[in-house]
This record gives structure tokens, sequence and C-alpha cells, in this order.
């Protein structure tokens, strides 16, 4: 019994997860970026071939056009599934792709011992991270990890593991099929998640260089046999331009990502773990491998906040996790090779995971907390805009039910998150905010009618709090054609526009 335990233990913690989570994704409490990508897929579902901009209307291009997105787009157009109920289809399937191409990852990588470091790893990428860590997509601990499952990132980083494990499993040393394969498969990543992307190929370029025995010239001839196609795949994506993505105007982007630098080491001290795995560094290929990646990743990090290119600091999540896989591989060279050393090693993680569990003490007593009810009315309430507006209808409302409304129906003027080539876009946001300010002169609000020209203006009054003849001069701007609950769409008076 024992035994069929330690051979199936990754199995059995797969099974365990996937039940938890599941709970979690049939309450559907959906925060964050869930709404930008449902946007996008029923954008997708629209207008699969010519897609005009998910969030503000017009054709300007959206950087979420990706291969994931599409895939989920046709798949809403075949089945007529909403972009809501597609996204939860692929929670399920993105955690059971994720669960098997960590496996496939470990097994590749790692010559024995792949279940039990499969096992174990999986358990420290849920719980070992430092107090409150940040709860971005690509961030899989599990006070995060339920909201991150419909997410490109997720798709994007199980296509790492499995890219990375098809170059540690096949021969590249000329242009063949799998190389071919592994191209195809780092492009999609790139086009996803490009920061996963550049995690993917910082951490190919550190395996093809052990895997050669540190032969630059065989490393080099290998590494640009994957790259080269990877770049030419990657320009010719249609949806968007991939060059503009990292040479235009991404300033909004680098500043919301500013973020990512602060109180990093309160947020992964368990990191420092990693330091004893420098005693193997020259004897074991894999070692080298796993502290030549989490030391790209540093260096990332630090050209990123160096450089003021704050949205590298997103590396920082597949650096914690590349440690947790080191923690515990450097613990089983220990027991090989040193059990005193082994016992003093397994004792600090062992005291080291209990002060970071009693750290999110209630962060995670609420998440582990399932029988709590899921606060889902806050959209639900958007349901009537499928059937009240037109898809590329523009909606003036406040900026809070500008994230939701593109997922129902409508576009809206501007967006609190970034939007990459949307040049006037912090303009937009000023004028949405000043339209709904009190004591905002008529007079202006009919200039930012004029300029925008939007048909209905929705008042989500939950998110609203204006005085009542501010109200009244918004009724006076059109006709209320819904009124429910906390909602009252105006369709307004054309002669306005």
């Amino acid at each position: 019994m024992k035994k069929a335990i330690t051979q199936n233990l990754y199995f059995i913690l797969s099974i365990i997860l996937i039940a938890f989570e599941s709970v979690h994704i049939y309450k559907g409490d959906w925060i964050g970026d869930f709404w930008e990508h449902a946007a996008v897929i029923n954008e997708l579902s629209n207008n699969l071939l010519s897609p005009n901009n998910p969030i503000i209307g017009g054709n300007t291009a959206h950087a979420f056009f990706s291969p994931y997105s599409v895939l989920l787009g046709l798949i809403s157009k075949i089945t007529h599934l909403n972009s809501i109920q597609v996204l939860i289809v692929f929670s399920f399937i993105n955690l059971i792709t994720l669960l098997f191409s960590f496996y496939f990852f470990c097994k590749t990588i790692f010559y024995k011992n792949c279940q039990l470091i499969a096992s174990i790893s999986l358990v420290l990428i849920l719980f070992f991270w430092g107090e409150n860590p940040t709860s971005w997509s690509g961030y899989f601990h599990i006070m995060a990890i339920h909201y991150m499952l419909p997410y490109p990132s997720t798709f994007a980083f199980s296509l790492t593991l499995l890219f990375l494990g098809l170059i540690a499993k096949y021969d590249l040393n000329k242009l063949n099929k799998h190389g071919l394969l592994i191209s195809l498969i780092g492009a999609t990543i790139f086009i996803t998640h490009p920061t996963t992307g550049i995690v993917s190929i910082t951490s190919a370029g550190v395996l093809l260089f052990s895997k050669n025995d540190y032969m630059l010239t065989k490393w080099g001839k290998q590494f640009l046999f994957i790259v080269i196609p990877l770049l030419i795949l990657c320009i010719s994506w249609p949806y968007y331009n991939f060059i503009s993505l990292f040479t235009g105007d991404n300033s909004d982007f680098q500043n919301e990502s500013k973020s990512l630098y602060n109180n990093l080491f309160r947020q992964y001290w368990p990191m420092l773990l990693c330091i004893p795995s420098l005693l193997f560094l020259k004897k074991n290929k894999t070692s080298f491998f796993l502290v030549a990646s989490m030391l790209s990743l540093l260096a990332i990090l630090f050209i990123g906040n160096k450089l003021e290119l704050y949205g590298l600091g997103r590396v920082v999540s597949n650096l914690v996790i590349v440690a947790h896989i080191t923690i515990v591989h450097t613990l089983l060279l220990f027991y090989e090779n040193n059990k005193l050393f082994f016992r003093i090693y397994i004792s600090t993680i062992t005291a080291f995971l209990y002060l970071s569990i009693s750290l999110n003490y209630d962060a995670l007593k609420t998440v582990l907390s399932t029988c709590k009810t899921p606060n889902v009315q806050y959209y639900y309430g958007y349901n009537f805009l499928r059937t009240q507006v037109q898809s590329q209808d523009i909606i003036l409302s406040d900026k809070e039910s500008n994230w939701l409304i593109p997922t129902f129906g409508g576009k809206v003027i501007s967006s609190v998150h970034p939007l990459y080539w949307v040049n006037d876009l912090q303009e937009r946001r000023i004028d949405v905010d000043y339209f709904f300010k009190e004591k905002c002169p008529n007079a202006t609000r009919l200039a930012i009618i004029k300029k925008y020209k939007p048909k209905y203006i929705l008042i989500n009054y939950n998110f609203l709090k204006i005085a009542p003849e501010d109200y009244q001069m918004i009724y006076q701007l059109g006709k209320t054609i819904y009124y429910k609950k906390n909602f009252r769409l105006i369709e307004l008076n054309p002669t306005l526009l």
C-alpha cells in the first residue's frame, strides 16, 4: 500500500488539486484580467478573422489576440458558448495540461526520482512563498491559482514546461521535425504571453548549454535552429505587429508593473534555500541548469529595474518556481551524498514552510474555506447588455463598469488597464472621469459625447455616486431603455452626436 502511494504520489496530489480547484471554478468568483480576456474572446467569436479592438472599438489591434485567444474564440463561435463559459471550460483544461506538463518536464529533466521531485515541488509551488505574494497572472500559489487557470499565462507556462521537456528529450543537432515542433511551441508561448516567452527562451539556452557539455559551438548551432524559426513565426503573426509590442510606447504597461519590485525579499525569501545548490554546481548538470536559469532570470529582473522596463519584473513568478524545483533537487542530492546535511536541510525546509504557511494563514484560511459564498452578483447584472446593445456600440460608463461591459456587449471609451497602441488612452480616462464628476458643466458633458460618439450611457449605482442634480442632467441626455436594480441604460439622443 505504501509503495503504491509513493509510486502514484503525483497522480494523487493532482487529483486532490483538481477536485479542490473545481469547487472554486464552479463558484465563478472571477476578478481582474478575467474580464479583459473574456472581452477578447467575445470579439474574436464575432469577428474571428478581422477583429476590432475588444475594449474601445475601432480597428486598433489588441495584444491579447494570441493563439490561445483565437482558439477559444473559435470554440465560442462553433459551440455558441459565451466567452465566460469558454474560459470556465478552459480553466479545467489548463489545470490538467499544467499538471501533465509539469510531470513531463520533471520526467525528462531528472534522470531519477522524477515522481518524488514533481510531487514535493508541486506542494512547494502551492504553499512555499513569502508573506502576501503577488496574485497576478503567472503566479500559481494556492491563494491565486484558481483565478489564473483560465488565463493565457497558464496556457503559456504549460507550453514552456513541454518546450523545455522536448528540448531535453530530443537530439537537435540538425533541423528536423522535433526542432520545428519546438520552435512552433516556442513561438506560441511568445505570442501568447511574451514574459513567459522570455523565461522559456532563457531557460532553453541554459538547458542546451548544459546538455551540450558547455560547448559554445554546438550550443550556438542548436539554439539558432530553435530561435530563427521561432522569430519568423512570431513576426508572421497576423493579428498584431509582434515587433511593435516591444518597440512601441508601452509606458502604461511598464508603470503598472513597477509594483512587482516592491517587497521582493518579504514575498520571496524562501528562495534563499537555493543557496546550498551551489555545492553541486560543478558535479551535476541538472543543478547547473536550474541554478544558471535562476541566475539568468535574476539578471533579467535586475535589468528591468535598472532600465525601468518594469514589465520584466513578471519573470519573478517563474523564478520562484524554478527555485522550488531547485530546493527539492538539492534535498535529494544531499540524501544521496551526505545524510547529516540532508537532515539539516530538510529540517530547515520544514521550518521555513511552517513559517510561510503561518505568515499567509489568513489568506490560506479564506481560500481553503470552499463553503464561502462567491461574489458573483457584481457581474451577473451586466447580462442584460447581451440583448440590449450591439457588439460594436459604444457605451459611456464609469471606470469600474468599463472593465466588465465589453464581455457582455458593446465597447467602452477607456480602460483602467493598459492598452497597447491606443495613444490617447490617458486622455480618454480623464474625459470619462470628468464626465461623471459632480457638478461637471453640461457643456463639457456634451463635448465629451460629441468627441467619442457613444450610443448609450450606462449607470451602475453601486459604482457611481454623484449628486441628484448630476443624475438628472445625465438622464435628460437621452431615453432610459433599461432600468432594473442597480442599472440604468440610457440611449442617447442622436442629435447630440
